[in-house]
């Protein structure tokens, strides 16, 4: 499941995004948004597309969490903590990343694949001929990083694969060594240094990593 974020004001984005995943075939997609409201707000913009173009509908859904939690009242709309009269413009777009995490989690719950995007992406070419090839495909977890000195994490690509562990397995089975190396945790697939599988039990990696940047956000944001 492809998912991505959009509400009635930032629409246009959303829109521009969904155009180019339908020009690629893609129609596994929802706009996640954060309350009914802005689900209705685009429906009835993108009315005039189905009208003009004949554009199928969208499909959005929303959560009213964690938006809804009272630890984001310390980090009011219009402010920055700790520097009284500091303009926060990122507010509403802090609470919609957070939601990725939940929604995704729900996904991968049911047994789902998530790619989760901003909408500010390009698509350049069909995304699953890289994801679904190695050695992307026995990766549980993609996450790209900023090309600063920072190398941080920029969460506006996250792939979660739950079918990786299977993928490695099949292929050890078949006597690929570095499939094996990979399922013993001996290393990462080339260009994956730090990538290899954990979680435990019946929980696999993808649903381990986005259950811990749930938990991250929940001690992190809300006292």
């Amino acid at each position: 499941m492809i998912l991505f974020t959009a509400d009635s004001s930032m629409a246009g984005w959303g829109f521009h995004f969904v155009t180019q995943l339908r020009a690629r075939g893609y129609e596994h997609w929802i706009i996640l948004s954060d309350g009914p409201e802005n689900c209705r707000g685009m429906h009835r913009q993108w009315d005039a597309m189905m009208q003009a173009h004949r554009e199928q509908p969208l499909s959005c859904v929303y959560s009213s969490y964690p938006g809804s939690h009272p630890g984001w009242e310390q980090w009011k709309p219009g402010t920055k903590k700790g520097q009284p009269g500091a303009t926060d413009n990122m507010h509403k777009v802090y609470i919609f990343w957070a939601t990725r995490w939940v929604a995704a989690l729900a996904l991968l719950r049911q047994g789902q694949n998530v790619l989760s995007l901003d909408v500010d992406a390009v698509l350049l070419g069909d995304l699953y001929a890289r994801l679904r090839s190695y050695p992307m495909v026995w990766q549980d977890v993609l996450i790209t990083r900023n090309e600063d000195q920072s190398g941080s994490l920029n969460c506006g690509f996250v792939y979660f694969n739950r079918d990786a562990p299977g993928l490695r397995a099949a292929a050890a089975t078949a006597g690929d060594q570095a499939a094996i190396r990979l399922s013993t945790g001996e290393e990462s697939a080339p260009g994956m240094a730090g990538c290899a599988a954990r979680g435990g039990g019946d929980i696999v990696a993808v649903q381990w990593t986005c259950e811990m940047m749930r938990e991250r956000l929940q001690c992190c944001s809300f006292p």
